[in-house]
């Protein structure tokens, strides 16, 4: 369903939109500059799902949703799958992509590409480049080690290895650092950063670094002026707290937070983040208006939680796609997230498939920016 976001935005604050957002040097002792989401882009990619272990079953029903998602993002900027063979792209991604265009108004089959760049599983949020300008104007990817979330799940060669296979092949300057930290662990408004503490310093990721330490890098590489470290684990992510799971900016002086009543599991942790969250910014001089956005009712797969959430939403060039789960939270959440997007077109996408493996519509998707 799509849902067009004009009417008035009840939050009363007017959201950031791509056409107006200005890039933005980094700060006088910064090397680079990571733009907010809505900041223009030049494209975004994609990883062709491939692996009959995962999905439960329901691999090539995955593989027609993301395919669905690339014809959708296509309408608004480029999109580019990284696998492995172009046998692949002739044999599954073409022919899934060209069944469902005629359901997707506006999509553009010609927007749509592929990089000869193999990988182990779908979610490039968390291994694919950190794109970020540099204080001359040029772009830089920051290509930082991927575990599996932790030495988790094997293998993840391939995905540790993505951005640099990619880099030489769109030929574009890479910076690597020897430690793990994941994209879904950051969330900026240009100049304000949202960090998972208990994700990045996790002691499985490897990271040889304090927190004073790795702050300091932060800024410096992304060009943020503060950093709030927010704690705390959505439950049943195994990400072991990823902010793109229950925290967003949509803009800069607002934020889309994942709320819930006292009955729900993670209403302690949601509590304590939020508290930590207006704490800092009130310390920090930053003003912010956080806007509710409810939890989807809790579901289990056998004994575990699915972290289903509203939050892991993708900005893309004037475009919003939510992801949705078929219950009875999803009307209320697209209304909130079209009134704040109120110059946005807003789609639902269902992602209770996508979700079975931890992640979502923001997980499954890096940009690149203009």
């Amino acid at each position: 369903m799509e849902h067009p976001g004009k009417s008035k935005n009840r939050a009363g604050i007017d959201p950031g939109s791509p056409a107006r957002a200005q890039a933005q040097p980094p700060l006088a002792k910064a090397n680079s500059w990571w733009p907010p989401e809505w900041a223009p882009q030049e494209r975004i990619w994609l990883a062709w799902p491939h692996r009959s272990d995962l999905w439960n079953g329901a691999l090539r029903q995955v593989q027609y949703r993301i395919a669905r998602i690339a014809l959708l993002l296509s309408r608004r900027t480029t999109v580019a799958f990284l696998s492995s063979a172009e046998n692949c792209w002739s044999q599954q991604i073409q022919p899934m992509l060209e069944s469902q265009a005629g359901t997707v108004s506006e999509c553009r089959l010609d927007a749509i590409s592929w990089n000869r760049v193999a990988t182990n599983d779908i979610w490039i949020r968390d291994y694919g480049p950190l794109c970020v300008r540099r204080r001359d104007g040029g772009e830089l990817w920051l290509d930082f080690r991927f575990n599996a979330w932790g030495a988790k799940y094997e293998p993840w060669d391939l995905d540790d290895r993505a951005t640099a296979l990619l880099a030489e092949e769109c030929a574009v300057g890479r910076q690597s650092f020897p430690f793990v930290l994941e994209g879904g662990a950051l969330e900026t408004n240009g100049s304000v950063l949202l960090a998972a503490r208990d994700c990045i310093f996790e002691a499985r990721r490897r990271l040889d670094l304090t927190e004073s330490e790795l702050d300091q890098l932060l800024r410096q590489q992304l060009g943020v002026a503060e950093i709030i470290w927010l704690p705390g684990i959505l439950p049943g992510d195994d990400t072991d707290g990823h902010v793109d799971m229950y925290i967003r900016f949509a803009n800069r002086q607002q934020i889309v937070m994942a709320a819930c009543d006292r009955e729900h599991p993670a209403w302690p942790m949601l509590r304590e983040a939020r508290s930590h969250l207006e704490s800092r910014c009130k310390e920090i001089g930053q003003p912010v208006q956080i806007i509710d956005l409810p939890l989807p009712p809790v579901l289990y797969q056998g004994n575990r939680i699915l972290p289903r959430t509203y939050a892991n939403f993708l900005i893309s060039n004037e475009q919003v796609l939510v992801p949705v789960y078929n219950c009875s939270t999803d009307e209320s959440a697209l209304s909130i997230i079209a009134q704040v997007f109120n110059e946005y077109t807003v789609e639902a996408v269902y992602a209770g498939d996508l979700i079975t493996e931890g992640g979502a519509i923001h997980c499954l998707s890096m940009p690149r920016f203009l």
